[in-house]
């Protein structure tokens, strides 16, 4: 959240459309159930059905819009190749180790 704010305006407006989608996704998905629950005896059998469908198919848009936020996503849209150094950047990440562990020695503390 700290980041959020203290990043330019452009960041957060494109932060904020990328969060939207979710809510977006629920409404679209939801409304016509709460609809159907809310006046059972108005809804037809073609309303229930277009309700359910759309409320079960909640997680595959919810997965989509994730995958289409996502950068690898973005690039393969554009036209980049995953192997390509942008792309890479943030996707994997050098751990260094040192050649020679520290050692440390514990005297081994005996009952009194």
């Amino acid at each position: 959240l700290r980041a959020v704010c203290s990043a330019p305006g452009s960041v957060q407006r494109r932060l904020l459309c990328r969060a939207t989608l979710y809510p977006v996704n629920f409404l679209l998905t939801y409304c016509l159930m709460l609809k159907v629950y809310t006046a059972p005896e108005k809804a037809s059998l073609t309303l229930w059905g277009w309700a359910t469908v759309l409320q079960m198919g909640n997680g595959f848009y919810n997965t989509v819009t994730y995958a289409l936020n996502s950068r690898y996503a973005r690039g393969l849209l554009q036209g980049t190749s995953p192997k390509d150094k942008e792309m890479r950047v943030g996707i994997s990440y050098d751990v260094m180790f040192e050649r020679s562990p520290d050692v440390v020695s514990v005297a081994r503390i005996g009952r009194a």
